[in-house]
């Protein structure tokens, strides 16, 4: 397979981006929608997993022969990929001096299996602990029913995050609907749609804690092992299911001349 070499700055232009790129990725080229998703890794053998934390390595089968032909190709040392909530696989492809392109490896169909684990749970209602893996596009939601994502801009001006101008509503709402999130706070778009976040001991509702108890071993194992790794007593949670692309403000550029509006988008990202 050919992957294209654009020895490019990373620039976002126009007045709005969307997650997902207007023009359909081909496989093996420059991919130019946002580079995020669920995060899994694999090597040169072929071997899958995903990183629970402190080292430890939850072993998996990529449903896909298509897909691990594709990143063995791509990628033949191995590394780490994404899926995005459409099911995009894409990857980071290191090119010499130049820095990294970001390449569309191709449309996941397939089903990802764990052993003693779920990959895309069923009859789970808002509220219901997360049984699965917590990965995926990372999002953040404030009370103002803004979505906001992080972005590495490549401009020189590094990470920044942009609040989103379409397509959001019904997330947003979702999301402070859920008892407890009042304020909002950060969430995951998981590659089967499913949108989940962490709900902090304050304490947990009895349902929760119900469910708690319930779970697999192996579940329970990739629960704490995400606490100890980030200092927090934090559970995943389910909120619902949503699909659709949402399109952002492109990143602020201090060498234009901001107006009102770029003043209070600015302000707005650090609600």
């Amino acid at each position: 397979m050919e992957v294209e070499d654009t020895q490019r700055i990373r620039k976002i232009t126009g007045d709005t981006f969307a997650l997902k790129p207007a023009k359909k990725p081909i496989v093996g080229k420059e991919y130019t929608g946002v580079y995020r998703g669920a995060i899994y890794h694999f090597n040169h053998h072929g071997k899958f997993w995903f990183n629970a934390g402190r080292g430890v390595r939850i072993p998996l089968e990529l449903g896909d022969s298509k897909i691990v032909d594709s990143l063995l190709e791509i990628k033949p040392l191995g590394g780490s990929f994404r899926i995005t909530e459409s099911n995009e696989v894409i990857v980071k492809v290191f090119f010499d001096n130049d820095g990294y392109n970001e390449i569309f490896v191709g449309i996941f169909k397939g089903q990802i299996k764990y052993e003693g684990l779920e990959w895309n749970p069923k009859n789970l209602s808002k509220g219901d602990l997360w049984p699965a893996p917590y990965t995926g596009t990372t999002l953040s939601v404030n009370s103002n029913r803004d979505v906001g994502i992080k972005i590495n801009t490549g401009n020189g001006l590094g990470v920044q995050k942009v609040m989103a101008t379409e397509g959001h509503e019904k997330l947003a709402d979702m999301v402070l609907s859920l008892k407890g999130k009042g304020d909002g706070g950060r969430i995951r778009l998981t590659e089967n749609g499913h949108v989940i976040t962490l709900l902090e001991k304050i304490p947990y509702p009895p349902k929760v804690r119900k469910q708690l108890e319930n779970l697999s071993e192996e579940a329970k194992n990739i629960i704490n092992i995400r606490q100890q790794t980030n200092g927090n007593e934090m559970v995943p949670v389910y909120i619902g299911k949503f699909k659709g692309n949402i399109t952002f403000r492109p990143p602020f550029d201090l060498n234009k001349k901001w107006s009102e509006d770029d003043i209070d988008d600015f302000l707005r990202s650090f609600s």
